[in-house]
Formats: structure tokens, C-alpha cells, sequence
């Protein structure tokens, strides 16, 4: 459907076109007028052409396509989730299922492991995120390694792997249990005051936790988010990332255009615009800060975060470094906050193995207590059943649960049909991962959380590898191909060391979902840059003794 400022552009030309055929000025009255009736009939006409005409007449009309609902009941809905899930059980397809989302833009759907592999790594950067989507994520958390497209990505990738590599991220590996030690022991006080109730909304405390990770591990600065609620600078931060579901911003985000966005007075968008002000003044600081340093101890840092490995290479320019930064803030706290989430929220509803997980934590680490104990990559590998707890999670629960792609040449070859430019291709992550045809190299359901299929054999201890994907394309949750996701692994660590820490001192069990005290099918998750569940998750907190 074209957009808002297609629209203007001709009411407005149709507009002067009648003033200059009518050899005289036109009241201001009747210019308005004239303005906003040909606005409005050529608004009108696009709705009912792109609503009712056009899904009949497309050149991808040949494509097999799900059924839904009437248009008017789903004009303001996005296609994600279930309902996507469902049509690749009910739609007999090729590896493309054709469908429409939000104001009823057609949509394609990849369906199979062939066809991502045809977008994501045969051909990755001829496929591109939607312009206007990827201009607004740069907006808000900078032009980054999530933004960039091209030679100009594939070149800043390369660049940043040093940052990113597995001997790096070992190094890291004290930093996060520093920070977890942190929050188990903040998390005693608060559930030892005399007025607690010992019921805490996990999913806030995760969200400080991470950032607090992501500021010392990635730019050698603690945001002292855990402990210190006051500070200004961590609510800018987590403002920039409060969802919002009202349609009214949606439309605004697909229909107006980008830089237009910026000047709407709404409170959302100035708490989103001060905070990313706020947010880029403290990199730049910091970065100031540390090129004062590396001029005078010729080039060298003795930190090990990861804006310093960067810094070193001398390769950045202060703007790349602020647009990397605020991209590592992003992608690297909110995501790995959501699956901790999720993890407490799977594990709260099971005791049993909360115990066996706690067992096997309690045997291998030492306790957060322990005043100067650390952990290394090594400990952690010892752990199969926390490993697997993690793997589930972030199968089931992808912090993204689905992205997509538009091509920018005309006619490529996708599963055997020929895709005009601008085409909007799908990758619904949260699909996949529930998807049984994907998963089913194991008899556990794929639309269930099963830390057992991450098992060859549960008595040895022996890990399955591939959690019974038939395919490595199955697991998406990171991404593959050219644009899989640099920092994996750090993700990765930090989510097995947090978690240990917690499920080795603390029971959690299930009290609210989006609510304190509200049940299991009040769940609410909005996916917006990565997931969040609106309302918190709440649980109960008990310490247990003998570690």
C-alpha cells in the first residue's frame, strides 16, 4: 500500500493542478478543502484496491495462500506466532506460503530450511530489512552491525570479530559471575526485608542485570543497575525499550515517514527521543575517555571489555564506535533479559527439576557467597542439565521471534518462483521452533518446553546436540548465514552463568504472569525490538540452605 507521503505528494499535485487550471487564486478555505477531499478519496481508493483488488491480481497470487480473516477483522494485526504456525500445518507449499500483515501488506512466508538457506546465506546480501523499518532501528539503537546491509556489514563484521571471539568471551566469563554473585546477593536483602512478601517480578531484575553485564563487559562501566535504582542513566536506557502496542503507533511506524516519526508529540516518542540522546552522550563520553587513555599508553588498553578490543584496532571512527555501542546495548541486554525471563518462568513451574538442576550446579561451582571464588568457561561445561534448560529456552522462546527480509533485485529465484523487488519475505523464528517437521528427530512435542530432548542419554549425562532438529536451519534463534548473530556466544555465556547463580541459591516458583498473582494463560508477550512480557513475571522466592 503506498505510503502516507505517496498520498500527500498527489492530493498535492492534483490540488495545484486544479488551482492552475482555474486562472485564479483560490481562497485558503477552498484550497484546504480541495487538499484534504483528494487526500482522502485517493486514500480510500488505495484501501480498497490493496484490500479487496490487489490480493486477486498480484503476481505472487500463484503462491499458496493461508486463509484468514475477513480484512476489516485484521487490517490493524500483524501476521507472528501461532497463526503463522498454523499455516505451515495446514497450507500444502513449496517453501512459500503467501499471506497479509499489518494493513493488509502481502507477505511471504519461508517455510522450509532450503529456502532459508536460499535468502540467508546463497544470496544474503541481495535480501535486505525493509528500508523504512531498518531507518527507524537506526534511529533508536544506531546504525550498527542489526542495520547495516551489504559490503558496508560485511566489512564492519569483520572488523568487530576480535571483540567476539571465543577467547574473548572465555576472558569475560569472571565479569559475569562478579555481576551474578551481585545479584543473588541483592536479591537476599530484598526478600529478607520484614514487609517482603518474597514474591519479585524476575523479568525487572533480569533486564538490570544484563545491563549491568553489557556496561562492564562491553564498555568496562558499571551501570550499578542492580543496586541503585536511582540512577538517571538506566531509566534512560530502559525507556527506549518499553513496548507499545497501541495501533495508533504502529500505523505511525509503517505508514508516516521516518524522519517525519521524530516530531510526533507524543510522550512515547519524546521519552524514546531523550533517551537516546541521553544514552549516545554517555558513549561518546566514554569514548573520549578511552581515546585520552590510548594516546598515552601508545595504543594499549588493559581492559578487556569489548569497546576496548574494538578501540584498539584503530579502525573506528568515534560515530561507528557510538553506532556499534549503542547497537551491543541493544542487542545485548534486552534479548538475553528475555530468555532469563523465560527460563525462570519454565523452571518455576517445575521443582523437581529446579532440584536436579541445583544439584548439578551446587557440585560443580562454588557458592556466590564464596568471597573470592570465580568461575571459568571450563566449570560451565560440565553442566549438561542447566545447558539443556538454556537450549530449550531459547528454542522455545526466541528473544526475536521473527524478522524479514526484502529483495532488491528484480526476479530472484526463490523456491523455485520468481520474487519481484521489494518483495517482504518473512522469518518467523517462533514458527520454526514449534514447527513438529522441524524438531521431529525426537517425540517431544516442538510446541512444548522439554529440556529432555537436549539428551543422547539422561542417565550418562549425554547430550543431543541438535535438541532433535532435522536440520541445522531448525534453530533460528540467533540467525544464520551472513547475518547470524557476532555475539552468540556471549549471550550464551552469560545466560548459563546468571542462571546458575540463581537456580544454585534460590526455589522459584510460578505467582503471576503479566500481573502479580495472575494466572498461566494471562501470559502477555510483545515482541517489539526483542520480547517482553507486559505485565512483568512474578515468582516466589525462597532461599535454599547448604550452599
Amino acid at each position: 500500500m503506498p505510503s502516507l507521503a505517496t498520498n500527500l505528494g498527489t492530493a498535492a499535485v492534483v490540488t495545484i493542478g486544479r488551482s492552475l487550471r482555474a486562472h485564479q487564486e483560490l481562497a485558503i478555505y477552498h484550497y484546504l478543502s480541495t487538499f484534504v477531499l483528494t487526500f482522502a478519496v485517493i486514500t480510500l481508493a488505495n484501501i480498497i484496491y490493496y484490500c479487496y483488488i490487489y490480493p486477486h491480481v498480484s503476481h505472487l497470487r500463484q503462491i499458496p495462500t493461508a486463509q484468514q480473516a475477513p480484512v476489516h477483522k485484521r487490517f490493524f494485526k500483524e501476521t507472528r506466532g501461532p497463526g503463522v504456525v498454523g499455516w505451515m500445518t495446514s497450507v500444502p507449499n513449496n517453501g512459500l506460503i503467501r499471506g497479509f500483515t499489518f494493513l493488509n501488506r502481502e507477505l511471504l512466508i519461508a517455510t522450509n530450511p532450503e529456502t532459508l538457506k536460499e535468502i540467508l546465506a546463497t544470496d544474503a546480501y541481495s535480501w535486505v530489512k525493509p528500508p523504512s523499518y531498518a531507518e527507524l532501528l537506526s534511529m533508536i539503537i544506531g546504525n550498527g552491525l542489526v542495520t547495516l546491509e551489504g559490503p558496508a556489514h560485511k566489512q564492519q563484521r569483520k572488523m568487530l570479530q576480535p571483540s567476539f571471539s571465543y577467547r574473548h568471551i572465555q576472558e569475560l566469563y569472571p565479569t559475569f559471575w562478579a555481576k551474578t554473585k551481585e545479584l543473588v546477593g541483592s536479591i537476599q536483602d530484598d526478600i529478607r526485608r520484614i514487609e517482603s512478601d518474597g514474591i519479585i517480578d524476575i523479568q525487572d531484575w533480569m533486564g538490570r542485570t544484563t545491563l549491568d553485564i553489557i556496561g562492564v563487559a562491553g564498555f568496562g562501566m558499571d551501570f550499578r543497575a542492580i543496586t541503585d535504582l536511582s540512577s538517571q542513566l538506566v531509566s534512560d536506557y530502559r525507556q527506549m525499550f518499553v513496548g507499545d502496542r497501541s495501533p495508533g503507533s504502529l500505523i505511525a511506524a509503517r505508514v508516516l515517514p521516518i524522519k517525519l516519526i521524530k516530531y510526533i508529540p507524543t510522550r512515547r516518542l519524546k521519552a524514546v527521543w531523550t533517551s537516546t540522546r541521553a544514552i549516545s552522550l554517555f558513549l561518546q563520553t566514554r569514548i573520549t575517555e578511552r581515546r585520552a587513555i590510548l594516546e598515552k599508553s601508545d595504543q594499549v588498553l588493559a581492559d578487556k571489555d569489548i569497546l576496548a578490543v574494538a578501540m584498539q584496532a584503530e579502525a573506528y571512527t568515534d560515530a561507528q564506535l557510538i553506532d556499534h555501542s549503542m547497537t551491543f546495548l541493544a542487542a545485548g541486554q534486552d534479548t538475553t533479559s528475555f530468555a532469563l525471563t523465560m527460563a525462570i518462568f519454565q523452571l518455576s513451574q517445575d521443582h523437581a527439576l529446579q532440584d536436579r538442576v541445583r544439584l548439578e550446579i551446587r557440585r560443580a561451582l562454588p557458592s556466590p557467597g564464596v568471597q573470592d571464588a570465580i568461575i571459568t568457561s571450563s566449570d560451565m561445561e560440565v553442566l549438561p542439565w542447566l545447558t539443556a534448560v538454556c537450549n530449550e529456552t531459547l528454542r522455545l522462546w526466541p528473544s526475536v521471534d521473527a524478522t524479514g527480509r526484502m529483495s532488491l533485485h528484480s526476479d530472484r529465484m526463490v523456491a523455485g518462483t520468481k520474487i519481484p523487488k521489494g518483495t517482504l519475505i518473512g522469518i518467523p523464528m517462533h514458527a520454526y521452533h514449534r514447527y513438529y517437521p522441524l524438531w521431529s528427530a525426537t517425540s517431544y512435542s516442538a510446541s512444548e518446553w522439554h529440556p529432555e530432548r537436549w539428551f543422547e542419554n539422561i542417565e550418562k549425562g549425554e547430550m543431543n546436540l541438535t535438541g532433535g532438529a532435522t536440520n541445522s536451519r531448525s534453530f533460528m534463534t540467533f540467525n544464520k548465514g551472513a547475518r547470524s548473530c557476532i555475539g552468540e556466544r556471549f549471550a550464551r555465556g552469560e545466560m548459563a552463568v546468571v542462571l546458575a547463580g540463581l537456580i544454585g541459591k534460590f526455589e522459584f516458583t510460578f505467582n503471576g504472569a503479566s500481573g502479580k498473582g495472575k494466572p498461566l494463560d494471562n501470559l502477555d508477550i510483545m515482541y517489539d525490538f526483542t520480547g517482553s512480557v507486559l505485565g512483568g513475571m512474578w515468582v516466589h522466592v525462597k532461599e535454599v540452605e547448604g550452599w
